[in-house]
């Protein structure tokens, strides 16, 4: 391949690169935190089926979505209370925090409470110690996030608002009015903020007999949609619940929203390569100048998570991923399911970190194949994931993955523990007599003298790796500038 025709081959991958680092909402660096509540084990006759099961599907969607999910389930009063301090620090400085509940809740003199499952209400007092106001968490979300999204699947039949009016007396009852149904949150003082309740204000929604409620069932349907507003998709869900229902269930959303914001942006179609080519052709066109170009610009980056925000380049790690935080928690937050977990043992293995087996839970040997991968990136070995390390470790095993789907997937079970030791192998080689290795050294300059030319082959091999570099970079969608 003459220099030319290298020369018009980089400049059509310059071109590419460059058109795809202004697609803003490919390459944007942006965070997003979620709280994810469900409750359901109450004492009976409160009980619910649904919630528990409701937010764990919309916690698993929001993960893949880009967000950084901290979740509870069947909380008490304490437990609640914990969560919400969490979100409180982690949606510090966010670009948009979500709260989803699921579970009873009620209002008093207009005023809304999510119920712990523990929680008694025998007095109206109760409602200041046992009850979480709602208010609580928008006081979170205004605080920090540019956009607020509080989604409530919170408006089944609650007993506990009955209880609670006969404890009051007939007076007191009527002024304060408890109720089952949530009371309307005005969202118009608070730019940039959408409410939405599963129904309309004062009403009661149904917990559903399907595994998951009416209401969160059209959500998870519609909540990975690309490219559509979330305005818009609350409308597809209204309309969903409506027909469910017969029409008996409404639900209600009230929006500040001053922009469009997507869940899900699918990322811009690859430029034509024929924009990137000279204006004029060359005196002698060769065929296989534009054949690179074309393939290379075939490659459409995997429908997968967006970009994290910790990571700049694919692979790369930046301060703000060492400055994060992974524990415990911070893995929870992922809700990485079984497949998920079983892919982390295999790139683990893939990138020489014995996790001791490929199965869909993290053993100790994976804890201490991850604390291996976290030394090697330079990161603090915890042994436990957060989102940017989960994206890095995805990044940096992605050829060797891809490798091993095309070969069938092979058995990987004893593959970490070689690649671990290849000291074990040096004695071997030291071993070589002298003069076999003197014999060696004299008979390479005489191949290197058969090639092609002294810089040739470096050449090409140094063009093709860099050309190889960028088509991977460009596959994943994890290029920024």
């Amino acid at each position: 391949m003459g220099m030319r025709a290298m020369t018009r081959i980089l400049l059509a991958f310059a071109a590419l690169v460059f058109s795809l680092a202004l697609n803003d909402e490919t390459f944007a660096a942006e965070k997003r935190v979620a709280l994810v509540i469900g409750n359901g084990a109450y004492k009976a006759p409160l009980e619910l089926v649904n919630p528990p099961e409701d937010a764990r599907a919309v916690a698993q969607s929001l993960s893949r979505l880009g967000f950084e999910v901290i979740q509870g389930y069947d909380l008490k009063g304490t437990e609640m209370t914990a969560k919400l301090k969490d979100f409180a620090r982690a949606v510090q400085g966010a670009d948009a925090a979500l709260f989803f509940y699921a579970g009873h809740g009620m209002q008093v003199a207009g005023e809304n409470y999510l119920i712990p499952v523990d929680a008694v209400l025998k007095s109206e007092a109760d409602l200041d110690f046992d009850a979480v106001k709602l208010d609580t968490v928008m006081r979170q979300l205004l605080r920090e996030a540019k956009v607020k999204i509080v989604i409530l699947d919170a408006c089944r039949d609650n007993p506990l608002a009955a209880q609670l009016s006969r404890s009051m007396g007939a007076a007191r009852s009527r002024s304060l009015n408890p109720s089952a149904g949530m009371a309307p949150v005005d969202a118009q003082n608070a730019s940039g903020t959408l409410i939405a309740f599963a129904t309309a204000p004062g009403t009661v929604a149904s917990d559903g007999s399907s595994g998951h409620s009416p209401f969160t069932a059209a959500l998870l349907s519609h909540l990975e949609t690309p490219n559509l507003d979330i305005d818009a998709m609350m409308k597809r869900v209204r309309g969903e619940v409506s027909k469910t229902t017969g029409e008996h269930q409404q639900p209600w959303t009230n929006s500040s929203l001053t922009s469009e914001f997507f869940m899900k942006s699918a990322p811009a179609p690859a430029p034509e390569t024929a924009a990137a080519a000279p204006a004029q052709k060359p005196a002698a066109p060769a065929p296989a100048v534009q054949t690179p170009a074309v393939q290379t610009a075939s490659i459409d980056p995997p429908a997968a998570s967006p970009p994290s925000r910790n990571l700049n380049i694919a692979g790369s790690v930046t301060d703000e991923l060492r400055a994060q935080r992974a524990d415990k928690a911070s893995e929870s937050a992922l809700a990485l399911s079984r497949d998920q977990i079983k892919d982390v043992n295999v790139r683990l293995i893939l990138l020489g970190h014995n996790a001791g087996g490929t199965g869909n839970t993290l053993t100790p040997g994976s804890r201490k194949a991850l604390s291996a991968f976290q030394t090697a990136a330079g990161l603090v070995p915890s042994g436990y994931l957060n989102r940017g390390q989960f994206e890095l470790l995805k990044a940096r095993s992605d050829p060797q993955f891809t490798a091993w789907v095309q070969q069938g997937k092979p058995a990987l079970a004893s593959v970490g523990a070689e690649a671990e030791t290849p000291q074990a192998d040096t004695p071997r080689r030291a071993a070589k007599p002298e003069r076999v290795e003197r014999a060696e050294r004299a008979e390479r300059p005489e191949r290197g003298r058969a090639s092609s030319g002294p810089d040739s082959g470096a050449s090409a091999r140094s063009t093709g790796e860099f050309l190889g570099g960028v088509a991977r970079g460009l596959s994943r969608g994890r290029i920024g500038f």
